[in-house]
């Protein structure tokens, strides 16, 4: 996918699932949306998080770990507590 494809279903996404059209939580959507594609130098977020695209780009191919339901969960268990903040 590209960067406004990305975008586009991560605010839809969130819209919809958290029934809400907050731009904060939506734009914070829309940038982690991003994070899978820093697995390539090649994309905007690789480019941003350059040291950390090199090392995923030597040791797993694109679309892989970045990619998959182990980084989703993670980024699920990391953020969780961001919902309890704003509260």
């Amino acid at each position: 996918m590209m960067i406004v494809t990305h975008t586009a279903l991560s605010i839809a996404g969130t819209a919809l699932t958290m029934g809400t059209a907050d731009p904060v939580v939506l734009g914070a959507a829309a940038l982690a949306a991003q994070l899978p594609d820093m697995d390539t130098s090649k994309s905007l977020p690789g480019r941003i998080l350059f040291p950390v695209s090199r090392w995923l780009e030597k040791r797993f191919p694109h679309r892989s770990v970045t990619h998959s339901f182990i980084a989703t969960g993670l980024i699920a268990f990391i953020s969780t507590p961001l919902m309890f903040i704003s509260r």
